[in-house]
């Protein structure tokens, strides 16, 4: 109980403090919480003083306030003798769309021989735009055709700009950048080639010629055969609903454009949107966070009190899950990838896929290694660095790559017995490989048996 009333008084304290940090020495005021483009809002200066000659307001530079805020005029100096205050009013306006905070503003006070400095807090406004973009209408373009979605590639330009380095370029002549800059562009055009070949099959050098030199924003949909379709998206666009690589059907939404019309008056009726929402809702924590925060913590401290301190119960309770060994989960998995046989059901790439991921998950729990995101040749070659596997199972983990690899790449049709063969190694370099024993009762030499016997029987 004393512990907790400890709590309670450092809390009081920490209230007291907060409400008493709070007082201002001098007052800024504003005349509006939020404006439209070209509108204009009355800012003022507010400090106590007995004389108005002894204050010394802000000359802003340039007219501005700060970034984006600008001072269109400024009036004269008042002073109200009942209470002693000395105000300034300014003209103020900003021009673009968004939150502006206009920080605190520093006062010059002099009292007989001293000089006095007041500082102001900070406010927001909140400037909205004279003509609301998601008012205006748009259109939505689809695809007439199916196939996957290319972009053009602007002759590589940029790319090229890129690969030569300034020393080289500033080192050759003319003639000879121009050359370097053709086999560096028939490079990457190479590759590009191959790239497209691998998602849609499209083999046509002079539809890939027609990509690779159209702009950035040329959208085409092709198949294996030619370019089906092809589109501009143009500057006043609002979405593109699709990737790079994508695969299109026919009517499926591409990208939706403005419909740019003249500007009505109607546009300046703008409607209350969702950031002048979060922009009032910053305002009122940002304006009251001191005691949002100590009921905040005395509600916790209230829960606390009677759901755990009261009943002697401990707050959180973290129960450890045990996570299964790398082996379990890998046979779990291969027996699951042998009973579907997806081989016979002529999925050879996707039956390939399963049993590669499985060994790159496997080798990921086992050792640590991010097989996930490594390809064949850099899993083999960390294998062979870090001495994880012996000899003979990196060379059946190499054979089971690379028959994959020709299988999702190159569309390979291995043989019936490879199939089996390669989920066999797999199997053998887990059991192997394995961090403790196991009692599984299958084994790796009954997957042939077990195979023929279910055969035979149907």
């Amino acid at each position: 109980m004393k512990k907790l009333n400890s709590i309670l008084c450092l809390l009081l304290f920490f209230v007291m403090m907060s409400l008493s940090g709070f007082a201002q020495n001098a007052v800024i005021t504003i005349s509006k919480d939020s404006i439209v483009i070209g509108d204009q809002l009355s800012m003022q200066l507010m400090v106590p003083a007995d004389a108005p000659g002894n204050v010394r307001f802000p000359a802003y530079n340039e007219d501005t306030v700060t970034e984006g805020v600008f001072v269109l005029a400024d009036k004269d100096v008042a002073f109200n003798q009942d209470k002693k205050l000395v105000s300034k009013d300014y003209v103020v306006a900003a021009f673009e769309a968004g939150n502006y905070t206009v920080p605190p503003q520093s006062i010059r006070v002099v009292a007989g021989s001293d000089t006095l400095i007041y500082l102001s807090d900070s406010v927001q406004f909140f400037v909205k735009p004279a003509v609301v973009v998601d008012t205006l209408p748009v259109d939505t373009v689809y695809a007439d055709k199916s196939g996957v979605i290319i972009m053009g590639r602007n002759g590589f330009s940029e790319e090229i700009e890129q690969q030569i380095p300034d020393s080289i370029k500033q080192s050759m002549s003319a003639d000879s950048l121009t050359l370097l800059k053709q086999q560096v562009k028939q490079n990457m055009t190479s590759q590009f080639s191959g790239q497209i070949f691998r998602v849609s099959g499209l083999r046509s050098e002079k539809d890939i010629l027609q990509i690779v030199d159209a702009p950035k924003k040329q959208l085409f949909i092709v198949n294996d055969k030619s370019i089906r379709e092809q589109m501009r998206i143009p500057g006043a666009y609002d979405t593109v609903f699709v990737q790079e690589f994508d695969t299109v059907i026919s009517s499926q939404a591409l990208f939706t454009v403005y419909d740019i019309k003249d500007i009505h008056d109607d546009f300046y009726e703008t409607k209350f949107n969702l950031k002048e929402l979060f922009f009032y809702i910053w305002k009122f924590l940002k304006a009251n966070w001191w005691w949002l925060l100590a009921v905040f913590v005395l509600a916790i401290a209230a829960i606390y009190y009677f759901l755990y301190y009261k009943k002697g119960k401990p707050v959180f309770q973290v129960k450890e899950k045990v996570k299964e060994p790398a082996h379990v989960i890998a046979f779990r998995e291969l027996e699951r990838i042998r009973n579907e046989k997806l081989w016979l059901k002529n999925q050879i790439k996707t039956y390939y896929t399963q049993l590669t991921d499985t060994l790159r998950k496997y080798l990921e729990n086992r050792y640590d290694l991010l097989a996930m995101e490594k390809t064949s040749a850099e899993i083999l070659d960390d294998l062979n660095e870090t001495k994880y596997l012996d000899d003979d199972l990196v060379i059946k983990l190499r054979e089971v790559l690379q028959r994959a690899d020709f299988v999702k790449f190159a569309k390979s049709m291995p043989l019936p017995d490879e199939n089996e063969k390669s989920l066999k190694l797999i199997w053998e370099i887990v059991a192997r490989s394995k961090r403790v024993e196991i009692t599984e009762s299958y084994k790796p030499e009954q997957t042939e048996k077990d195979t023929m016997n279910k055969e035979s029987n149907n």
